[in-house]
């Protein structure tokens, strides 16, 4: 993974990779919260990648919601992030409501088959009353009930 982050990031003059990636695939891998940390540090040295997707990945428990709000503030080219089953945990939503808060290119965001618990799910609708720039959202299999569905009205 470090090797990786630093093509993404541009470092050790690997610029052809960093210059000419816009679609990133990561799903279906071992990425932990340390790996995770890494790659959106170098991440956010990135202009280009604009689809970026983590599903299923363990990433652990950690710090890796803060550096997600740091990626969701920092990063100007990503429009699509997916992160579904990466077994979110409920203070973790409070960081990417955050981010999203401040969020200036993400367009679609896909956090399907993480379970949502009221307070997570409050958190989501909170981020929506405030971003502007989001315009699709996944939340398959997220456990969401009528009266969570009455929320996003």
């Amino acid at each position: 993974m470090i090797a990786l982050a630093d093509v993404i990031g541009g470092s050790q003059n690997r610029r052809c990779l960093a210059s000419t990636l816009r679609i990133l695939d990561l799903s279906d891998n071992n990425i932990t919260s340390i790996g995770f940390e890494y790659f959106c540090r170098q991440l956010v040295k990135n202009f280009t990648i604009e689809r970026l997707c983590l599903d299923r990945n363990p990433l652990s428990k950690g710090n890796r919601f803060q550096i997600f709000r740091l990626l969701l503030q920092s990063t100007k080219s990503l429009t699509y992030l997916s992160i579904r089953n990466v077994f979110l945990e409920q203070e973790d939503f409070l960081y990417l409501s955050e981010g999203m808060e401040y969020n200036t290119s993400l367009i679609e965001f896909d956090m399907s088959e993480n379970y949502l618990e009221r307070t997570a799910f409050l958190q989501v609708c909170q981020f929506l009353k405030v971003n502007r720039i989001l315009k699709v959202l996944h939340l398959t299999k997220c456990n969401i009930s009528d009266d969570g569905v009455s929320q996003l009205a």
